[in-house]
């Protein structure tokens, strides 16, 4: 479903990822751990087109879409859960999500499956963003994707400061997107219980290159000493 193969993406002079490649499979979830810097949000950024790479391919459903404006990107089935969240805090929860439906061209109407997997949000549709929990922007963030019915979902640190409860409860979320709607999912994570959860397969970003990959159960404590502990 999603190949990228050898790109090199910048930010100004600035070499970011060197000769990076990476597939997806349709309904797989393929996970990428890093240190800090290491190049993750770069790499899920270039996918999308926000960071468009100088060199290299990347295809999506066969065809490329290397120089692909973002929003078309999203229309055809790609959609994004940016670290930080990145919820419009003076919108309400109806409102980020119907701007979420505007993007891929669809009725403004919030499909069930949103509260099915999200029930906290029914009663908080008429809440601004800005003034929701961390647990509950997590959550908004993660159905403003999946409300554009996505067959590829990036998810850029989706636990990151949040308590194990809630961690918990998004970590089963993630689990049930992928099998239940045949949705492609790589997946940036820090925590390796999650990752070792979730996750089929593993790469590994070092300053901007690829270092190990593998199936999820070659994630062992002797790569995650060499490649990812400070």
């Amino acid at each position: 479903m999603l190949r990228v193969s050898g790109i090199d993406t910048y930010y100004g002079t600035s070499h970011i990822l060197h000769e990076v490649s990476i597939e997806v499979d349709a309904g797989e979830m393929v996970s990428v751990l890093g240190r800090n810097g290491a190049g993750k949000t770069t790499l899920l950024r270039s996918i999308t087109g926000e960071r468009l790479p100088r060199l290299g391919r990347i295809e999506f459903d066969g065809k490329t879409i290397s120089k692909l404006a973002s929003h078309l990107r999203t229309r055809r089935g790609i959609s994004y859960v940016p670290q930080g969240r990145q919820i419009i805090s003076d919108l309400t929860v109806s409102e980020n999500l119907e701007l979420a439906l505007l993007g891929v061209g669809k009725s403004r109407r919030i499909p069930d499956v949103v509260y099915e997997y999200f029930p906290a949000l029914r009663s908080l549709t008429g809440r601004k963003g800005g003034v929701l929990s961390g647990g509950q922007q997590q959550q908004l963030a993660i159905a403003r994707a999946l409300v554009q019915e996505p067959r590829l979902l990036l998810m850029d640190e989706p636990t990151e400061g949040l308590q194990p409860s809630v961690v918990a409860e998004i970590q089963e979320i993630i689990k049930r997107i992928g099998s239940e709607h045949n949705c492609a999912i790589l997946l940036v994570e820090q925590r390796l219980d999650v990752v070792r959860d979730v996750a089929r397969r593993f790469a590994i970003l070092d300053t901007g290159h690829i270092v190990a990959t593998g199936p999820i159960g070659e994630l062992s404590d002797d790569v995650v000493r060499k490649h990812l502990q400070v």
